[in-house]
């Protein structure tokens, strides 16, 4: 089978100060830069694990400080316009969607945090200068990854697959898949991608949310943190194997079709946009490949 060459075509490094781990603040010129990647702005926090944006407005998960509001209307001077703490010293805030809501006339956004100590947080940000706690989803298992799409949210826990209906906003249980302990996923046309950290993307059948189905597997060789699935391919970040992309066509049958020359010993998380993967990790800052599959 011949493989797809992934060419790196980009490296934005950000210096550490962590033993290994990336420090927000400080920031170095770019190692490999064919596609010249510019930093218009940046604004500091204590130690960012995801960021999500809607109609303008980012929200942060900074894991040593709670959610972080930032008014990006204009790219090169963001503005920090809310923050909201969970008060707890065991916070730790890692994964966040949002969505927007009409009812009865009247618009609410919320921000939906997978907080691994204080569990799935719903917090409104209407008034993104005031936001607080809306309602709180606790079971004793830490949650790392959350996933909005359809009035439907899916939750990566370290015991696997956790399914809600939303009910004017508010999550409502639905169902539990054990995959094992989920770092990331992705969800397209009621399938679940699942990034198990035992080694496997594991794929399911989520059409019916209150008895989800495996379909598919496929072993990465390490570690996977995080999924991204675009068309009828998948783009796996894995700490020992790197990038790997696997055509999904055939959800039973998942085949590798190209990967990176080398493993990432970070974790992170991906997005895939045209022709480019961006693959934001802690030990190396931004990584972006050329994915061009023929």
């Amino acid at each position: 089978m011949l493989l797809l060459p992934l060419q790196l075509l980009a490296q934005f490094a950000v210096s550490n100060d962590f033993e290994g781990e990336i420090a927000d603040s400080a920031r170095e010129t770019s190692i490999r830069d064919s596609l010249n990647c510019v930093e218009l702005s940046n604004i500091d926090f204590s130690f960012s694990e995801d960021v999500c944006v809607l109609d303008n407005i980012a929200y942060v998960a900074d894991a040593g400080g709670g959610l972080r509001i930032v008014d990006v209307s204009n790219l090169q001077s963001p503005i920090l316009v809310g923050t909201y703490d969970t008060g707890s010293v065991n916070g730790f805030m890692y994964s966040l969607c949002a969505s927007s809501f009409i009812d009865f006339d009247q618009k609410s956004v919320f921000v939906y945090v997978a907080d691994i100590y204080e569990g799935l947080l719903m917090i409104n940000v209407t008034d993104p200068s005031n936001p607080y706690l809306q309602y709180s989803y606790q079971i004793g298992v830490s949650p790392r990854d959350v996933f909005y799409i359809d009035s439907m949210l899916y939750m990566g826990y370290d015991d696997g697959l956790r399914i809600f209906y939303l009910d004017h906003g508010y999550p409502i249980f639905s169902s539990h898949y054990d995959t094992g302990q989920i770092h990331g996923l992705y969800v397209k046309d009621k399938i679940a991608y699942i990034a198990d950290y035992n080694g496997y993307l594991e794929i399911i059948d989520v059409s019916d949310g209150h008895n989800p189905k495996l379909k598919g597997s496929f072993y990465t060789g390490g570690s996977p943190w995080d999924v991204f699935v675009k068309d009828t391919i998948a783009y796996v970040i894995d700490e020992t194997s790197g990038l790997i992309i696997i055509n999904v066509s055939d959800i039973e049958n998942p085949v590798r079709i190209g990967n990176s020359s080398f493993g990432f010993s970070s974790e992170g998380r991906i997005f895939v946009e045209g022709n480019y993967a961006y693959v934001g990790l802690f030990s190396y800052g931004l990584l972006v490949f050329d994915v061009i599959v023929q």
